[in-house]
Protein backbone atom coordinates (compact mmCIF):
# COMPACT_ATOMS: atom_id res chain seq x y z
CA UNK A 1 0.00 0.00 0.00
CA UNK A 2 1.31 3.44 -0.94
CA UNK A 3 1.86 6.12 1.71
CA UNK A 4 1.78 9.76 0.58
CA UNK A 5 2.35 13.11 2.26
CA UNK A 6 -0.47 15.64 2.21
CA UNK A 7 -1.58 17.77 0.50
CA UNK A 8 -2.05 15.67 -2.65
CA UNK A 9 -4.13 16.45 -5.72
CA UNK A 10 -7.54 14.80 -6.02
CA UNK A 11 -8.67 12.82 -9.04
CA UNK A 12 -7.59 15.46 -11.50
CA UNK A 13 -4.21 15.18 -13.24
CA UNK A 14 -3.48 18.88 -12.82
CA UNK A 15 -1.00 20.17 -10.27
CA UNK A 16 1.29 23.09 -9.63
CA UNK A 17 3.28 23.71 -12.80
CA UNK A 18 6.99 23.15 -12.54
CA UNK A 19 8.99 26.14 -13.69
CA UNK A 20 10.62 25.46 -17.10
CA UNK A 21 14.29 24.64 -16.83
CA UNK A 22 16.65 26.60 -19.05
CA UNK A 23 20.37 26.22 -19.40
CA UNK A 24 22.38 28.88 -17.63
CA UNK A 25 25.85 29.80 -18.83
CA UNK A 26 28.21 29.64 -15.84
CA UNK A 27 30.26 32.44 -17.37
CA UNK A 28 27.40 34.83 -16.59
CA UNK A 29 28.25 34.57 -12.91
CA UNK A 30 30.78 37.19 -11.78
CA UNK A 31 34.25 35.72 -11.64
CA UNK A 32 35.00 37.12 -8.19
CA UNK A 33 31.73 36.21 -6.50
CA UNK A 34 32.27 35.62 -2.78
CA UNK A 35 30.20 33.90 -0.11
CA UNK A 36 31.00 36.39 2.63
CA UNK A 37 29.31 34.42 5.41
CA UNK A 38 31.25 31.22 4.67
CA UNK A 39 33.50 31.40 7.73
CA UNK A 40 36.30 29.29 9.09
CA UNK A 41 36.91 28.88 12.83
CA UNK A 42 38.83 31.69 14.48
CA UNK A 43 42.14 31.16 16.21
CA UNK A 44 41.55 29.86 19.75
CA UNK A 45 37.89 29.17 18.93
CA UNK A 46 38.29 25.48 19.72
CA UNK A 47 40.09 26.42 22.95
CA UNK A 48 37.13 28.52 24.05
CA UNK A 49 34.72 25.72 23.13
CA UNK A 50 36.66 23.11 25.08
CA UNK A 51 36.79 25.27 28.19
CA UNK A 52 33.10 26.17 28.18
CA UNK A 53 31.98 22.67 27.22
CA UNK A 54 33.13 21.38 30.58
CA UNK A 55 30.79 23.81 32.33
CA UNK A 56 27.85 24.06 29.94
CA UNK A 57 27.68 20.78 28.00
CA UNK A 58 24.47 19.77 29.78
CA UNK A 59 22.91 23.14 28.96
CA UNK A 60 23.90 22.82 25.29
CA UNK A 61 22.40 19.35 25.11
CA UNK A 62 19.18 20.61 26.66
CA UNK A 63 18.98 23.36 24.04
CA UNK A 64 19.90 20.92 21.21
CA UNK A 65 22.90 23.00 20.11
CA UNK A 66 25.82 20.85 21.31
CA UNK A 67 26.40 19.16 17.93
CA UNK A 68 26.12 22.47 16.08
CA UNK A 69 28.66 24.15 18.36
CA UNK A 70 31.11 21.26 18.19
CA UNK A 71 30.92 21.10 14.38
CA UNK A 72 31.84 24.81 14.15
CA UNK A 73 35.41 23.83 15.10
CA UNK A 74 35.97 22.39 11.62
CA UNK A 75 36.53 24.21 8.35
CA UNK A 76 34.43 23.37 5.28
CA UNK A 77 36.26 24.11 2.03
CA UNK A 78 34.02 26.12 -0.29
CA UNK A 79 33.32 24.62 -3.72
CA UNK A 80 31.93 27.77 -5.28
CA UNK A 81 31.10 26.33 -8.68
CA UNK A 82 29.22 23.40 -7.20
CA UNK A 83 27.01 25.69 -5.14
CA UNK A 84 26.39 28.02 -8.09
CA UNK A 85 25.61 25.01 -10.27
CA UNK A 86 22.91 23.91 -7.84
CA UNK A 87 21.51 27.44 -7.63
CA UNK A 88 20.76 27.31 -11.35
CA UNK A 89 18.20 24.56 -10.66
CA UNK A 90 16.59 26.36 -7.73
CA UNK A 91 12.86 26.98 -8.05
CA UNK A 92 11.90 30.00 -5.99
CA UNK A 93 8.17 29.25 -6.26
CA UNK A 94 8.48 25.90 -4.49
CA UNK A 95 11.79 26.30 -2.60
CA UNK A 96 13.07 23.11 -4.20
CA UNK A 97 15.71 22.06 -6.71
CA UNK A 98 13.91 21.03 -9.90
CA UNK A 99 16.23 18.79 -11.89
CA UNK A 100 15.14 17.32 -15.24
CA UNK A 101 14.28 13.97 -13.63
CA UNK A 102 13.25 14.69 -10.08
CA UNK A 103 12.44 17.42 -7.59
CA UNK A 104 14.37 17.55 -4.32
CA UNK A 105 14.97 19.99 -1.49
CA UNK A 106 17.05 20.89 1.51
CA UNK A 107 14.64 19.60 4.14
CA UNK A 108 14.31 20.23 7.84
CA UNK A 109 15.77 16.77 8.35
CA UNK A 110 18.89 17.83 6.42
CA UNK A 111 19.08 21.00 8.49
CA UNK A 112 18.65 19.04 11.70
CA UNK A 113 21.28 16.39 10.95
CA UNK A 114 23.85 18.32 8.91
CA UNK A 115 23.57 21.56 10.84
CA UNK A 116 22.81 20.11 14.26
CA UNK A 117 19.86 22.47 14.76
CA UNK A 118 16.58 21.69 16.50
CA UNK A 119 13.19 21.68 14.76
CA UNK A 120 11.37 21.77 18.11
CA UNK A 121 11.06 24.44 20.76
CA UNK A 122 10.07 28.08 20.92
CA UNK A 123 10.14 30.40 17.91
CA UNK A 124 13.42 32.29 17.53
CA UNK A 125 11.61 35.65 17.49
CA UNK A 126 9.64 35.03 20.70
CA UNK A 127 9.95 37.72 23.37
CA UNK A 128 12.24 37.27 26.33
CA UNK A 129 10.62 36.83 29.74
CA UNK A 130 11.15 39.76 32.05
CA UNK A 131 13.66 37.95 34.28
CA UNK A 132 16.00 37.43 31.28
CA UNK A 133 15.81 40.95 29.87
CA UNK A 134 18.43 42.02 32.43
CA UNK A 135 21.05 39.74 30.82
CA UNK A 136 20.39 41.14 27.35
CA UNK A 137 20.62 44.72 28.61
CA UNK A 138 23.93 43.97 30.32
CA UNK A 139 25.33 42.50 27.11
CA UNK A 140 24.20 45.53 25.12
CA UNK A 141 25.89 47.78 27.65
CA UNK A 142 29.17 45.86 27.28
CA UNK A 143 28.94 46.18 23.50
CA UNK A 144 28.22 49.89 23.66
CA UNK A 145 30.93 50.83 26.16
CA UNK A 146 33.77 48.55 25.08
CA UNK A 147 33.34 48.30 21.30
CA UNK A 148 31.29 51.13 19.79
CA UNK A 149 33.58 53.77 21.29
CA UNK A 150 36.70 52.45 19.60
CA UNK A 151 38.12 53.62 16.28
CA UNK A 152 36.16 51.19 14.08
CA UNK A 153 32.83 51.91 15.84
CA UNK A 154 32.00 48.22 15.40
CA UNK A 155 31.85 45.15 17.60
CA UNK A 156 34.29 43.07 15.59
CA UNK A 157 34.14 39.32 16.18
CA UNK A 158 37.87 39.00 16.80
CA UNK A 159 37.85 41.77 19.43
CA UNK A 160 34.68 40.34 20.97
CA UNK A 161 36.36 36.98 21.44
CA UNK A 162 39.54 38.46 22.94
CA UNK A 163 37.51 40.60 25.34
CA UNK A 164 35.11 37.98 26.70
CA UNK A 165 37.58 35.08 26.90
CA UNK A 166 39.16 36.96 29.80
CA UNK A 167 35.85 37.13 31.67
CA UNK A 168 34.12 34.43 33.65
CA UNK A 169 30.56 33.75 34.63
CA UNK A 170 27.17 33.99 32.98
CA UNK A 171 27.95 36.92 30.69
CA UNK A 172 30.90 35.09 29.12
CA UNK A 173 28.61 32.20 28.17
CA UNK A 174 26.03 34.50 26.58
CA UNK A 175 28.79 36.39 24.73
CA UNK A 176 30.20 33.08 23.45
CA UNK A 177 26.79 32.04 22.11
CA UNK A 178 26.35 35.48 20.53
CA UNK A 179 29.61 35.05 18.63
CA UNK A 180 28.66 31.52 17.53
CA UNK A 181 25.26 32.69 16.30
CA UNK A 182 26.67 35.75 14.50
CA UNK A 183 29.44 33.82 12.77
CA UNK A 184 27.88 30.46 11.90
CA UNK A 185 24.07 30.64 12.20
CA UNK A 186 22.54 34.11 11.66
CA UNK A 187 25.27 36.31 10.11
CA UNK A 188 24.72 40.08 10.46
CA UNK A 189 24.53 42.47 7.52
CA UNK A 190 27.94 43.93 8.36
CA UNK A 191 30.56 41.25 7.92
CA UNK A 192 32.66 40.00 10.85
CA UNK A 193 30.66 41.88 13.48
CA UNK A 194 28.42 40.90 16.37
CA UNK A 195 24.78 41.66 15.64
CA UNK A 196 22.38 42.62 18.41
CA UNK A 197 19.70 40.57 16.64
CA UNK A 198 21.17 37.39 18.16
CA UNK A 199 21.27 38.62 21.77
CA UNK A 200 17.75 37.44 22.77
CA UNK A 201 18.44 34.05 21.15
CA UNK A 202 21.78 33.71 22.94
CA UNK A 203 20.17 34.55 26.29
CA UNK A 204 17.50 31.86 25.88
CA UNK A 205 20.01 29.24 24.73
CA UNK A 206 22.26 30.02 27.70
CA UNK A 207 19.37 28.95 29.95
CA UNK A 208 19.01 25.61 28.14
CA UNK A 209 15.82 26.63 26.32
CA UNK A 210 15.27 24.78 23.06
CA UNK A 211 14.51 27.03 20.07
CA UNK A 212 13.39 26.28 16.51
CA UNK A 213 16.75 27.10 14.98
CA UNK A 214 16.41 24.70 12.01
CA UNK A 215 13.27 26.34 10.51
CA UNK A 216 14.79 29.80 10.98
CA UNK A 217 18.09 28.80 9.34
CA UNK A 218 16.29 27.12 6.44
CA UNK A 219 14.02 30.14 5.94
CA UNK A 220 17.04 32.42 5.64
CA UNK A 221 18.75 30.01 3.27
CA UNK A 222 15.70 29.85 0.98
CA UNK A 223 15.47 33.64 0.93
CA UNK A 224 19.16 33.97 0.03
CA UNK A 225 18.89 31.28 -2.66
CA UNK A 226 16.09 33.30 -4.23
CA UNK A 227 18.20 36.45 -4.22
CA UNK A 228 21.17 34.63 -5.72
CA UNK A 229 18.97 32.97 -8.35
CA UNK A 230 17.74 36.43 -9.40
CA UNK A 231 21.36 37.67 -9.44
CA UNK A 232 20.71 40.12 -6.62
CA UNK A 233 24.35 40.20 -5.61
CA UNK A 234 25.66 42.83 -3.23
CA UNK A 235 28.51 45.27 -3.55
CA UNK A 236 31.82 43.66 -4.54
CA UNK A 237 29.86 40.56 -5.67
CA UNK A 238 29.30 39.45 -2.08
CA UNK A 239 26.64 36.84 -1.35
CA UNK A 240 25.01 36.54 2.06
CA UNK A 241 23.74 33.36 3.66
CA UNK A 242 24.86 30.12 5.26
CA UNK A 243 25.54 28.28 1.99
CA UNK A 244 27.72 25.68 3.70
CA UNK A 245 24.49 23.79 4.28
CA UNK A 246 23.85 23.58 0.53
CA UNK A 247 27.27 22.06 -0.13
CA UNK A 248 26.94 19.59 2.75
CA UNK A 249 23.50 18.63 1.43
CA UNK A 250 24.95 18.05 -2.05
CA UNK A 251 27.70 15.74 -0.83
CA UNK A 252 25.25 13.73 1.30
CA UNK A 253 22.66 13.27 -1.43
CA UNK A 254 25.07 13.13 -4.39
CA UNK A 255 27.91 10.98 -3.00
CA UNK A 256 29.45 10.69 -6.48
CA UNK A 257 30.37 14.39 -6.30
CA UNK A 258 32.98 13.72 -3.63
CA UNK A 259 36.63 14.13 -4.58
CA UNK A 260 37.47 10.83 -2.88
CA UNK A 261 34.95 9.02 -5.03
CA UNK A 262 35.34 10.50 -8.56
CA UNK A 263 32.86 8.20 -10.29
CA UNK A 264 30.49 9.13 -13.10
CA UNK A 265 27.56 11.37 -12.23
CA UNK A 266 24.31 9.66 -13.12
CA UNK A 267 20.77 11.04 -12.92
CA UNK A 268 19.84 8.07 -10.73
CA UNK A 269 22.69 8.72 -8.27
CA UNK A 270 20.62 10.91 -5.95
CA UNK A 271 20.44 9.30 -2.51
CA UNK A 272 16.94 9.85 -1.20
CA UNK A 273 17.60 8.67 2.35
CA UNK A 274 21.32 9.03 3.17
CA UNK A 275 20.71 9.11 6.93
CA UNK A 276 19.13 5.67 6.96
CA UNK A 277 22.27 3.92 5.71
CA UNK A 278 23.72 1.42 8.16
CA UNK A 279 27.10 2.88 9.19
CA UNK A 280 29.37 1.88 12.05
CA UNK A 281 30.21 5.48 13.00
CA UNK A 282 26.65 6.82 12.79
CA UNK A 283 24.02 6.51 15.50
CA UNK A 284 20.60 6.32 13.89
CA UNK A 285 17.83 8.50 15.19
CA UNK A 286 15.02 6.67 16.96
CA UNK A 287 12.76 6.83 13.91
CA UNK A 288 15.12 4.70 11.78
CA UNK A 289 13.89 1.19 12.55
CA UNK A 290 14.24 -2.11 10.75
CA UNK A 291 10.44 -2.40 10.45
CA UNK A 292 7.73 0.10 9.56
CA UNK A 293 5.73 1.68 12.38
CA UNK A 294 2.56 3.56 13.17
CA UNK A 295 3.27 6.19 15.84
CA UNK A 296 0.83 8.12 18.02
CA UNK A 297 1.28 10.42 20.98
CA UNK A 298 0.51 7.57 23.36
CA UNK A 299 3.41 5.40 22.20
CA UNK A 300 6.51 4.98 24.31
CA UNK A 301 8.51 5.63 21.12
CA UNK A 302 7.01 9.11 20.71
CA UNK A 303 10.11 10.87 22.03
CA UNK A 304 11.69 14.16 20.95
CA UNK A 305 13.47 12.52 18.00
CA UNK A 306 10.22 11.03 16.73
CA UNK A 307 8.48 14.39 17.22
CA UNK A 308 11.28 15.98 15.21
CA UNK A 309 10.74 13.54 12.34
CA UNK A 310 7.01 14.30 12.36
CA UNK A 311 7.84 18.01 12.27
CA UNK A 312 10.00 17.42 9.17
CA UNK A 313 7.04 15.76 7.40
CA UNK A 314 4.63 18.67 7.86
CA UNK A 315 4.28 21.35 5.18
CA UNK A 316 4.44 24.70 6.95
CA UNK A 317 5.63 28.29 6.96
CA UNK A 318 9.26 28.61 8.00
CA UNK A 319 9.67 31.58 10.32
CA UNK A 320 13.07 33.24 10.12
CA UNK A 321 14.49 36.32 11.81
CA UNK A 322 13.39 38.68 9.04
CA UNK A 323 11.55 36.45 6.55
CA UNK A 324 8.95 33.71 6.13
CA UNK A 325 9.28 30.94 3.56
CA UNK A 326 7.15 27.99 2.44
CA UNK A 327 8.30 24.51 3.36
CA UNK A 328 6.81 22.04 0.85
CA UNK A 329 7.76 18.64 2.19
CA UNK A 330 4.89 17.01 0.25
CA UNK A 331 6.75 17.72 -3.01
CA UNK A 332 9.81 15.69 -1.90
CA UNK A 333 8.14 12.86 0.02
CA UNK A 334 10.69 10.27 -1.10
CA UNK A 335 13.38 12.03 0.93
CA UNK A 336 11.47 10.85 4.01
CA UNK A 337 10.86 7.32 2.75
CA UNK A 338 7.29 8.10 1.65
CA UNK A 339 5.84 7.48 -1.80
CA UNK A 340 5.36 10.48 -4.08
CA UNK A 341 1.98 11.46 -5.50
CA UNK A 342 0.93 14.58 -7.38
CA UNK A 343 1.69 17.46 -4.99
CA UNK A 344 -1.29 19.62 -4.17
CA UNK A 345 -1.47 23.34 -3.60
CA UNK A 346 0.54 24.44 -0.59
CA UNK A 347 -1.34 24.60 2.68
CA UNK A 348 0.11 24.63 6.17
CA UNK A 349 -0.27 21.46 8.20
CA UNK A 350 -0.78 22.53 11.79
CA UNK A 351 1.92 20.94 13.91
CA UNK A 352 0.14 19.51 16.92
CA UNK A 353 1.92 17.69 19.71
CA UNK A 354 -1.26 15.93 20.84
CA UNK A 355 -3.58 13.49 19.07
CA UNK A 356 -0.81 12.66 16.61
CA UNK A 357 -0.79 9.52 14.47
CA UNK A 358 1.57 9.04 11.53
CA UNK A 359 3.38 6.38 9.51
CA UNK A 360 7.14 5.80 9.67
CA UNK A 361 8.68 3.63 6.90
CA UNK A 362 11.37 1.08 7.60
CA UNK A 363 15.00 2.03 7.23
CA UNK A 364 15.48 -0.12 4.13
CA UNK A 365 12.24 0.82 2.35
CA UNK A 366 12.73 2.18 -1.18
CA UNK A 367 9.93 4.63 -2.01
CA UNK A 368 8.36 5.06 -5.42
CA UNK A 369 6.03 7.36 -7.34
CA UNK A 370 2.42 6.97 -8.39
CA UNK A 371 1.78 6.28 -12.05
CA UNK A 372 -0.11 9.53 -12.54
CA UNK A 373 2.82 11.44 -11.00
CA UNK A 374 5.21 9.75 -13.43
CA UNK A 375 3.02 10.57 -16.44
CA UNK A 376 2.58 14.16 -15.24
CA UNK A 377 6.33 14.55 -14.78
CA UNK A 378 7.11 13.22 -18.25
CA UNK A 379 4.58 15.58 -19.83
CA UNK A 380 6.17 18.54 -18.02
CA UNK A 381 9.64 17.34 -18.97
CA UNK A 382 8.77 17.19 -22.66
CA UNK A 383 7.23 20.67 -22.49
CA UNK A 384 10.37 22.00 -20.79
CA UNK A 385 12.65 20.49 -23.41
CA UNK A 386 10.52 22.06 -26.15
CA UNK A 387 11.08 25.40 -24.42
CA UNK A 388 14.86 24.89 -24.32
CA UNK A 389 15.37 23.76 -27.93
CA UNK A 390 16.78 27.15 -28.87
CA UNK A 391 19.20 27.28 -25.96
CA UNK A 392 22.82 26.83 -26.98
CA UNK A 393 24.77 24.24 -25.04
CA UNK A 394 28.17 22.72 -25.61
CA UNK A 395 27.80 18.92 -25.76
CA UNK A 396 30.26 16.90 -23.75
CA UNK A 397 30.62 14.49 -26.66
CA UNK A 398 29.30 13.84 -30.15
CA UNK A 399 27.92 10.33 -30.06
CA UNK A 400 26.13 9.54 -33.32
CA UNK A 401 25.26 5.99 -32.39
CA UNK A 402 21.69 5.24 -31.52
CA UNK A 403 21.29 5.05 -27.73
CA UNK A 404 19.52 2.24 -25.95
CA UNK A 405 15.79 2.52 -25.53
CA UNK A 406 14.78 3.43 -22.00
CA UNK A 407 11.63 3.80 -19.97
CA UNK A 408 10.77 5.30 -16.61
CA UNK A 409 7.91 2.93 -15.94
CA UNK A 410 9.70 1.13 -13.12
CA UNK A 411 9.06 1.74 -9.43
CA UNK A 412 5.61 3.24 -9.91
CA UNK A 413 2.55 2.85 -7.74
CA UNK A 414 -0.93 2.50 -9.14
CA UNK A 415 -3.68 4.34 -7.25
CA UNK A 416 -7.41 4.80 -7.70
CA UNK A 417 -7.05 8.14 -9.47
CA UNK A 418 -5.03 6.82 -12.45
CA UNK A 419 -7.00 6.99 -15.69
CA UNK A 420 -6.84 7.20 -19.51
CA UNK A 421 -4.20 4.76 -20.89
CA UNK A 422 -3.59 3.48 -17.36
CA UNK A 423 -6.57 1.11 -17.70
CA UNK A 424 -4.16 -1.62 -18.79
CA UNK A 425 -2.96 -3.49 -15.69
CA UNK A 426 0.59 -2.64 -14.68
CA UNK A 427 1.60 -6.31 -14.64
CA UNK A 428 0.53 -6.67 -18.28
CA UNK A 429 2.56 -3.65 -19.33
CA UNK A 430 5.63 -4.89 -17.47
CA UNK A 431 5.20 -8.31 -19.08
CA UNK A 432 5.12 -6.63 -22.49
CA UNK A 433 8.25 -4.65 -21.64
CA UNK A 434 10.08 -7.80 -20.55
CA UNK A 435 9.33 -9.45 -23.87
CA UNK A 436 10.91 -6.51 -25.72
CA UNK A 437 14.04 -6.04 -23.60
CA UNK A 438 15.61 -6.99 -20.30
CA UNK A 439 14.05 -5.44 -17.24
CA UNK A 440 17.54 -4.31 -16.16
CA UNK A 441 17.48 -1.82 -19.05
CA UNK A 442 14.65 0.12 -17.42
CA UNK A 443 16.10 3.00 -15.37
CA UNK A 444 14.38 3.70 -12.08
CA UNK A 445 13.19 7.21 -11.30
CA UNK A 446 13.21 6.86 -7.54
CA UNK A 447 15.82 4.18 -6.83
CA UNK A 448 19.60 4.28 -6.72
CA UNK A 449 21.31 2.11 -9.32
CA UNK A 450 24.89 0.85 -9.26
CA UNK A 451 25.38 0.51 -13.04
CA UNK A 452 27.89 2.82 -14.67
CA UNK A 453 26.91 5.60 -17.04
CA UNK A 454 28.21 3.53 -19.93
CA UNK A 455 25.83 0.76 -18.95
CA UNK A 456 22.97 3.23 -19.20
CA UNK A 457 23.78 4.23 -22.77
CA UNK A 458 26.20 7.15 -22.57
CA UNK A 459 29.50 6.97 -24.40
CA UNK A 460 32.96 6.44 -22.92
CA UNK A 461 33.81 10.07 -23.70
CA UNK A 462 31.09 11.29 -21.36
CA UNK A 463 32.33 9.06 -18.60
CA UNK A 464 35.91 10.30 -18.95
CA UNK A 465 34.80 13.92 -18.67
CA UNK A 466 32.54 13.35 -15.69
CA UNK A 467 34.98 11.21 -13.73
CA UNK A 468 37.05 14.29 -13.00
CA UNK A 469 36.40 15.43 -9.43
CA UNK A 470 34.82 18.87 -9.06
CA UNK A 471 37.10 21.68 -8.00
CA UNK A 472 36.94 25.45 -7.94
CA UNK A 473 38.38 25.47 -11.47
CA UNK A 474 35.71 23.21 -12.95
CA UNK A 475 32.32 24.24 -14.30
CA UNK A 476 30.36 21.78 -12.17
CA UNK A 477 27.06 23.40 -13.13
CA UNK A 478 27.81 22.81 -16.81
CA UNK A 479 28.73 19.17 -16.11
CA UNK A 480 25.52 18.69 -14.13
CA UNK A 481 23.40 20.27 -16.82
CA UNK A 482 24.99 18.46 -19.76
CA UNK A 483 24.77 15.07 -18.06
CA UNK A 484 21.10 15.47 -17.22
CA UNK A 485 20.23 17.10 -20.54
CA UNK A 486 21.91 14.29 -22.52
CA UNK A 487 20.02 11.74 -20.48
CA UNK A 488 16.76 13.63 -20.97
CA UNK A 489 17.22 13.76 -24.75
CA UNK A 490 17.65 10.00 -24.86
CA UNK A 491 14.54 9.50 -22.74
CA UNK A 492 12.55 11.80 -25.00
CA UNK A 493 13.65 9.91 -28.12
CA UNK A 494 12.55 6.70 -26.44
CA UNK A 495 9.11 8.20 -25.73
CA UNK A 496 8.73 9.18 -29.37
CA UNK A 497 9.81 5.72 -30.53
CA UNK A 498 7.20 4.06 -28.32
CA UNK A 499 4.53 6.46 -29.56
CA UNK A 500 5.48 5.63 -33.14
CA UNK A 501 5.29 1.89 -32.39
CA UNK A 502 1.80 2.29 -30.92
CA UNK A 503 0.66 4.19 -34.00
CA UNK A 504 2.06 1.49 -36.29
CA UNK A 505 0.31 -1.25 -34.32
CA UNK A 506 -2.95 0.69 -34.43
CA UNK A 507 -2.58 1.08 -38.21
CA UNK A 508 -1.92 -2.65 -38.72
CA UNK A 509 -4.99 -3.59 -36.71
Amino acid sequence: MARFLKPCVGRTRKSNAIVPITSHNPKEWPQNIRFKDWKRPQKNWDVWIERLAGEHARTWNGAWICDAIMSSRYEIQCNKNLVLGLVEFWCKETNTFVFPHYEVAVSLEDDMILGGFSVLGLAVNSLLPQELVRIEEELRKERRENFLKNKSKKALQSCWMDHFMEKRGELEHVAFLSLWLSRFVFPPRIENTIGTHVFPIAVRLSQGTCLELAPAVLAGLCANLRLLKDHHIGVCNDVSGVFQLVQLWAFEHFPLLGVKNPRPLEPESFRWRPYGVDLENWRHFSYYKENEQWINDGCLDFDDEMKSFFRCLCACELVGLDCEEKYMSHRVAMQFGMDQDLPGKFSCVEFERENVCFYVPSRSFEPGVSLRYLNWWRENKMAQEDATIGVKTTPLCQDKKKSKENSQLANTIRDSSDDEIDNTPLSSRLKELKSKRKIDDIPCLARLKKESVVGNGLSENVREVKMKPFSDDSNSSDILWQAWRSYGQRMRRSDKMREKEREEKAGDS
